[in-house]
């Protein structure tokens, strides 16, 4: 494998995050860099969806701009899509 370097080992040893899941503190920091005009929060139960909307608020997007997607309404813009 040239040219990558490969980290073994836990978070606590490597300071690398890797469960697949970002923490809220990832997700303040992705906003924060980003600075996004709207937000889109469509993957998760709807007590995760919230809680990304309140993060997203918290680091600065306008309230009216943040968007929340449910599985039924992605599953129709699915079909909208596709026709």
């Amino acid at each position: 494998m040239a040219g990558v370097k490969v980290i073994y080992g836990s978070g606590s040893v490597t300071g690398m995050h890797v469960s697949g899941h970002v923490s809220q503190e990832e997700l303040k920091l992705m906003l924060t860099l980003m600075k996004p005009k709207y937000f889109i929060s469509i993957h998760g139960e709807y007590r995760m969806l919230h809680q990304h909307r309140l993060l997203a608020e918290a680091v600065g997007v306008v309230s009216d701009n943040i968007f929340m997607f449910q599985m039924e309404i992605r599953w129709l813009m699915g079909l909208v899509l596709e026709m």
